[in-house]
């Protein structure tokens, strides 16, 4: 049933990743209802380390890369044996979260995909210490995820690691074949996931896709001068047809053929640049722009911030 290599950990993920691989899969197993299991010994987290019961015994994990390379041989053998219709196109959102506004986080769980051959699951990974998590946020994660049951998985970090470790969090947890970034602050547009799997249907073998992610224009003279100086390009290249690939994109909207690349630990913890060195060492794996796969990003504490950020990149300030 399992690789051998599995001693005592990572097999229910493994199962439940194959199951996801046929249309319908995870739904017919747990669509009844009728069964829950809850599990108060081991785990991954628990609200915090200190209620968390640890298991009798060493837990011992396989390393994610060679879960991974498992993962796709046993799905390459299990699509072999399904009709086309059958197979499914298994996508992680992964939504890396400081803030912890449940209220943004609702809108990105909302949005929607209407392919029925799309399986959807949104990974969320809190980067906060346990002790910072407010008992308001723990019950919305749980309430989210008796609504949801396998389509959410909300993690937290256990400390401030910072966005690329996070984000490397989410991707080692993933078990899909594609991945969406999203910032826990961007508001896609309707049909972004819908336009996202339209383009892995055309094509499935690209190393990405970038979706156009605007910023505010109304905003002031600051944010004005910021777009005319055309510092921002990048984050709307994706949008003109000029531009069918592009070597780079922001993490706030992109979407990655799961890889073993991962985020350089080398950039701030608080973000710039991380997704830059990540596209560039992708190469030549350009990505496929994706003109209707569009988000919107506010402005970073206001024009000014926004400004600054820029200038920064420019100088070099986010680039070791």
């Amino acid at each position: 049933m399992l690789p051998s290599i599995f001693l005592n950990q990572d097999g229910d993920p493994f199962l439940a990743a194959l199951y996801r691989s046929v249309v319908g899969g995870l739904d017919m197993a747990a669509g009844s209802g009728e069964v829950r299991i809850v599990n108060h010994t081991g785990g991954v987290e628990a609200p915090s380390a200190v209620t968390r019961v640890q298991p009798r015994y060493q837990p011992i994990h396989i390393p994610a890369s060679l879960f991974q390379n498992l993962l796709q041989e046993w799905r390459q053998t299990l699509h072999r044996s399904l009709k086309a219709h059958e197979k499914a196109i298994v996508v992680d959102v992964l939504i890396p979260t400081y803030r912890m506004d449940s209220a943004a986080l609702d809108i990105l769980l909302s949005c929607q995909c209407s392919d029925p051959a799309a399986n959807i699951r949104y990974c969320i990974q809190v980067d906060r210490p346990y002790n910072e998590v407010p008992d308001s946020f723990l019950r919305w994660k749980a309430a989210k995820q008796a609504a949801m049951l396998h389509r959410l998985l909300v993690r937290i970090n256990g400390a401030n690691l910072g966005a690329s470790a996070t984000r490397n969090r989410l991707l080692d947890a993933s078990t899909a074949e594609y991945v969406v970034f999203w910032d826990d602050d961007v508001q896609p547009a309707p049909g972004c996931l819908d336009a996202y799997v339209a383009a892995i249907r055309r094509q499935p073998t690209a190393a990405g896709f970038a979706g156009p992610t605007y910023l505010p224009h109304a905003a002031g003279g600051l944010v004005a001068a910021l777009h005319l100086s055309d510092v921002s390009f990048f984050w709307e290249a994706p949008a003109d047809p000029a531009f069918p690939n592009v070597p780079w994109a922001v993490t706030a909207n992109i979407c990655f053929r799961m890889m073993e690349h991962r985020f350089s630990p080398q950039f701030p913890k608080s973000g710039g640049g991380e997704d830059v060195d990540l596209c560039a060492r992708l190469h030549p794996g350009r990505l496929c722009s994706v003109p209707t796969a569009a988000a919107h990003h506010p402005l970073w504490s206001g024009a000014l911030a926004a400004a600054s950020r820029s200038v920064g990149v420019g100088k070099g300030f986010f680039v070791p």
